[in-house]
């Protein structure tokens, strides 16, 4: 029973694992994003209280 088990969990470990990531990197990218946009605002909104 080990021995037929062991080899399907290697072979889930690394989809996990790169479902994992995915999950991070994309948290990431939006995170990049959402921060990107709030310096987006505050230099649009500088700029108005400039002029």
């Amino acid at each position: 029973m080990a021995a037929v088990f062991s080899p399907s969990l290697y072979k889930l470990k690394p989809t996990a694992m790169g479902l994992i990531t995915a999950v991070r990197s994309s948290a990431e990218i939006r995170l990049s994003l959402r921060r990107r946009r709030i310096f987006v605002m505050q230099g649009t909104f500088f700029i108005q209280m400039n002029i």
